[in-house]
């Protein structure tokens, strides 16, 4: 017979096919009528979005030409992509009425072969759908009770309320309990596989979760759920999500969402760990290091907050290539947040001036808190150093050890440091042959700001020495409130001679009030101070008074 005229459709049920005419009744088999509580059953091949939808609105099911170049369908019934691989979203949305869908999808390709995502939405909660074939991600928003079958390939499978059945011949990455969720239920006795039972906790800690029969939180059925996947929890900084391989952690990296792990082994990276939400990590004692340039990459939205369980744990950095320098911790995105509780952060074994361990190459607006623990170069560095705060950084310093090569913490203009405890020094010696060739721990160049100390807080900041170089009429802003500055503080000025009395008149102020809490080494503030200020000694330290007039 001709097709001319004719539509050919599967009936899937029954596996065989009919023929409808151009108004899309029965014509084959004879005898027989096309029911509307069944038309889901029924597959018209089809090729435009005009037929698709005109099909749709008709109640059959489509099935897509090879040929075909729509790329998103938006189905009431049931869809098969055949061996199209054009299409890359599919919007299933159920009605009133209780139906029985089947769903084939497959990864799209470009016009060059080369593998595409695609979105599978299911919007049904009076509905069964049945999903084969290949896909990105699964987003099942509701689905009825009776479930979602996945028969086929998934990476990620999200599910907001309903069933999903795992069939055995399912592969899922990552089945994904969404935040929106209240109660869902997944059964995997047919022992399809997931690689990762994903529970996304921020705005319901509480879900109630149904595993194979057995309800619960997660807390309460997290033993019968670990017996057949890996449980990866998103959203709760309190649920610890032990991590043993990179693979894992950039997993759990890729939801940007907010998450605590520790590390159960040391973690060797190839490229930057690339991080754009709240993360809190406990090395454990272990390392994470990268042989790229970047050993942490923290983009907008992130906000890490590091620690060690166990005394040994560090963060740093073995890249080797070239002349280029590295930068261990880089925050690269505006407003990131970087904040080290315990544990180390170290810059790689390049012995030169841009090697850092905290930096930020892009110049945002950004923060960095050293609450405990070390930020260093390793051991004998002369030119690295270990914090350098560029434009728009504010760098708080309330505990810990920073230790540089040449300097600990090197200040530019657009920055503002706040060292309220902690100590810092530096190993280099400023190149001179007076008593003033000596390591500085603080470099200010042009016009940063330094506060060192707050009267508020029971700590005392120790800092070895301050030295400061100018450009220009920009210049550094420094105040000091309370501390122990041990080494001199001294102008990197080629002009500069302390003798000067002119040079002196002009130059930079410190910011200091008489009686300050402040203890210095030697009397090099002298040179910085406003007229109405002096140094005296007392035993071996001095401070800063106010001057005494010939009456007094």
């Amino acid at each position: 017979p001709s097709s001319k005229g004719y539509i050919y459709v599967w009936n899937s049920k029954e596996n065989r096919v009919a023929v409808l005419d151009k108004d899309y009744k029965l014509v084959f088999p004879q005898g027989e009528e096309i029911k509307d509580s069944n038309k889901e059953n029924y597959f018209a091949v089809v090729k435009t979005e005009e037929e698709i939808n005109n099909l749709y609105s008709l109640g059959y099911s489509v099935y897509l030409k090879e040929s075909a170049t729509v790329t998103t369908v938006n189905a009431s019934q049931g869809f098969d992509a055949g061996k199209n691989t054009k299409v890359t979203t599919v919007n299933y949305t159920g009605g009133a009425t209780a139906k029985n869908v089947i769903t084939r999808t497959n990864l799209p390709l470009d016009n060059k072969g080369k593998i595409k995502d695609i979105t599978l939405t299911i919007n049904a909660e009076n509905d069964s759908v049945s999903h084969y074939g290949e896909a990105t991600e699964v987003v099942v928003t509701a689905v009825a009770n009776e479930s979602y079958h996945e028969f086929g390939k998934v990476t990620t499978l999200k599910v907001t309320k309903g069933h999903i059945l795992a069939e055995n011949s399912a592969k899922i990455g990552d089945l994904v309990v969404t935040s929106e969720a209240s109660s869902v239920k997944i059964t995997n006795e047919n022992k399809g596989s997931i690689e990762n039972f994903v529970v996304e906790t921020e705005n319901n800690k509480d879900v109630n979760i149904t595993y194979n029969g057995k309800s619960g939180s997660l807390e309460e059925i997290k033993s019968d759920i670990a017996k057949d996947t890996n449980i990866i929890v998103l959203g709760d900084e309190n649920a610890v999500n032990m991590v043993s391989s990179v693979e894992e952690l950039q997993k759990i990296l890729k939801y940007k969402k907010p998450v605590a792990v520790t590390l159960a082994n040391s973690l060797k990276l190839s490229s930057a760990l690339n991080i754009y939400s709240k993360i809190n990590i406990d090395l454990n004692g272990y390392t994470i290091s990268s042989t790229a340039s970047n050993t942490l990459k923290l983009y907008s939205g992130a906000d890490v907050t590091v620690s060690s369980s166990k005394e040994s744990g560090m963060i740093t950095n073995e890249y080797s290539s070239g002349s280029a320098a590295a930068i261990t911790v880089d925050l690269q995105g505006t407003d990131a947040i970087f904040t080290l509780e315990s544990g180390t952060v170290q810059s790689n074994a390049k012995d030169i001036l841009l090697t850092l361990a905290i930096g930020n190459s892009k110049k945002k607006a950004c923060t960095v808190n050293i609450n405990g623990g070390t930020v260093c170069n390793p051991d004998g560095h002369k030119n690295g150093r270990a914090i350098s705060a560029s434009n728009g950084m504010t760098v708080n310093i309330n505990g810990g050890k920073i230790n540089g090569g040449s300097y600990a913490l090197d200040v530019y203009s657009g920055s503002t440091s706040n060292i309220n405890g902690g100590e810092l020094w530096a190993n280099a010696l400023v190149q001179r042959d007076d008593e003033y060739g000596k390591s500085y721990a603080i470099r200010a160049y042009d016009g940063g700001t330094i506060n060192i100390g707050d009267a508020e807080v029971g700590t005392t900041p120790i800092v070895k020495g301050i030295v400061f170089r100018t450009n220009g009429p920009s210049r550094p802003t420094i105040k000091l409130v309370k501390g122990e500055i041990t080494n001199p503080i001294y102008s990197l000025d080629a002009k500069y001679n302390y003798t000067n009395p002119e040079y002196k008149k002009d130059y930079l102020k410190l910011d200091i009030a008489a009686n300050a809490d402040v203890k210095f080494a030697d009397n090099t503030a002298q040179y910085f101070l406003v007229d109405d200020l002096e140094m005296i000694q007392e035993g071996n330290v001095w401070k800063v008074v106010a001057k005494t007039t010939s009456a007094e």
